[in-house]
């Protein structure tokens, strides 16, 4: 058994019942918003789910949103969503209620990736220090891209 912690005791704080485990920010289904929030009014929006749990992803780098619109396409060979995190949900707070979000500058679409950066969002939430800090990157291997909402003007 793991010694509490104040990362799992903040989980505990902040977890919702879903499916019979304790989680943040589960979801069975997409929760992209159909009315982004204002102050993202560039670049694309891209929703995941991994391991049941959803996150969202501000892109607004061109490479980035290519590999993004390549991956909704089908044209694309990776399929892992990779980049730097950041503290907060995001401009917006696109990644409510995860108190993280990718960098949305550095942000791509990978083939492989080390396993370091692999783990599901309530793993980085539970331990966001250490992910920041240490790690530097998250890199869900299973996460499907399940929507995009295109900001672009």
């Amino acid at each position: 058994m793991i010694a509490p912690t104040r990362s799992i005791r903040t989980l505990r704080l902040a977890a919702v019942l879903c499916g019979g485990l304790v989680l943040v920010g589960c979801s069975d289904s997409p929760s992209a918003p159909s009315d982004p929030p204002p102050e993202l009014d560039d670049g694309l929006l891209a929703t995941f789910r991994s391991s049941g749990e959803v996150f969202h992803v501000h892109v607004t780098s061109p490479e980035g949103m290519e590999q993004v619109l390549d991956l909704q396409e089908g044209r694309s060979l990776g399929s892992i969503p990779v980049g730097p995190i950041l503290r907060g949900a995001g401009l917006g707070d696109h990644n409510g209620p995860w108190s993280w979000h990718f960098d949305p500058e550095e942000f791509r679409i990978g083939e492989f990736t080390i396993e370091l950066c692999d783990g599901r969002p309530s793993y980085v939430e539970a331990d966001l220090d250490y992910w920041v800090d240490n790690v530097g990157a998250f890199c869900p291997w299973g996460a499907e891209l399940v929507e995009v909402v295109d900001l672009r003007r």
